[in-house]
């Protein structure tokens, strides 16, 4: 089964998306940095479930943080981020306190025109043009993300995952040039692994869960005026093992087996943005190919690319339009009839 969507807000549906976000918190010192944030939204949508609720109305859009930012000495920093989020019913996005990310980073090299940065531990994985603020409302085009590219469904597979990254810049006469890399493990949880690939009626039988390994490399460019913006990301999940213990029936008698099941992710995003005074176009094109391995293999590739456009008539008031596009294989009910 194939699903296609494609919205013009304003023209093909109507959808109401309202939101109010302040800079809830900022202290700084020499040493020590904290900065706070509190956004809440309302949706109303009249063609489809946009937010769960968004028919009849709907203010669980709600999102609040507070992160901090220690130089304990030199060159070396502690990062750390705790969230708050309710954002429809869906089990990610109904966070009454999380750590979204804490590591420690050291500034390896700093110079006029370059620098490189070593980070480890729980760090915000590097893709598209947003993902690392993406919980920030006020540092993105909008409300809400495209989510055929930054999905709020499997945010848990990649929003932030345990790892060592390195980011190296450049700053040339012809515009800033940036390379990140990154490598780490997954932090899905076995609950919501199964949730997101329709393992819900195996749960009880499932005797083991390996984590993806996840390897993202992003290249990025900008215009010595930061008008233009470019960047390509490359995402790897690769090694993502459920091992599951069945029986089958054989002459009449109940037959005890084990199958595992690999699955695998590649990601190809491509991203674009255009800033002048009063006007923002940007556009992300992304481009996922899905394969799950047992005794068959069941692969897919789904795609999506939005392009909105942002006019800011005074400093408190803008206005969006956006076009979007996403193809989605229903590969669940292929797994689950196997």
């Amino acid at each position: 089964m194939l699903f296609r969507l494609n919205k013009l807000h304003f023209s093909l549906s109507s959808l109401l998306l309202l939101c109010a976000s302040t800079q809830a918190l900022a202290l700084e010192g020499n040493d020590l940095t904290i900065h706070g944030y509190l956004s809440q939204g309302f949706a109303l949508s009249d063609d489809n479930e946009f937010i769960a609720g968004s028919k009849e109305g709907t203010f669980d859009m709600r999102q609040a943080g507070i992160n901090f930012l220690y130089r304990p000495f030199g060159s070396t920093y502690l990062s750390s981020q705790l969230i708050h989020r309710n954002f429809g019913d869906y089990e990610y996005n109904e966070q009454n306190v999380e750590l979204d990310y804490l590591y420690i980073g050291t500034n390896l090299l700093s110079t006029e025109s370059s620098s490189i940065n070593l980070r480890i531990g729980r760090i915000k994985s590097p893709y598209g043009l947003f993902n690392e603020t993406r919980d920030i409302p006020f540092t993105q085009t909008g409300i809400l993300l495209e989510q055929g590219i930054y999905s709020e469904h499997d945010r848990g597979n990649i929003i932030s995952t345990d790892a060592i990254a390195t980011d190296l810049h450049l700053f040339h006469s012809t515009g800033n040039y940036s390379l990140d890399l990154f490598y780490g493990k997954s932090r899905q949880s076995e609950h919501r692994f199964v949730r997101d690939f329709g393992y819900d009626e195996w749960e009880s039988r499932i005797t083991n869960l390996d984590n993806y390994e996840a390897s993202i490399a992003r290249i990025t460019y900008e215009t010595p005026n930061n008008r233009f913006k470019f960047a390509y990301t490359f995402i790897g999940l690769d090694n993502g093992k459920i091992n599951i213990s069945d029986t089958a029936e054989y002459l009449g008698q109940p037959i005890p087996y084990d199958f595992e099941r690999i699955h695998r992710s590649h990601y190809d995003h491509y991203s674009f943005v255009a800033t002048f005074e009063r006007f923002t176009f940007s556009t992300e094109y992304l481009r996922r190919d899905y394969q799950v391995h047992d005794s068959y293999t069941y692969p897919t590739l789904n795609y999506a690319y939005y392009t909105p456009t942002s006019q800011r008539h005074q400093a408190t008031l803008s206005l969006q339009l956006v076009y979007h596009h996403s193809s989605v294989y229903d590969f669940y009910s292929r797994i689950s009839q196997g």
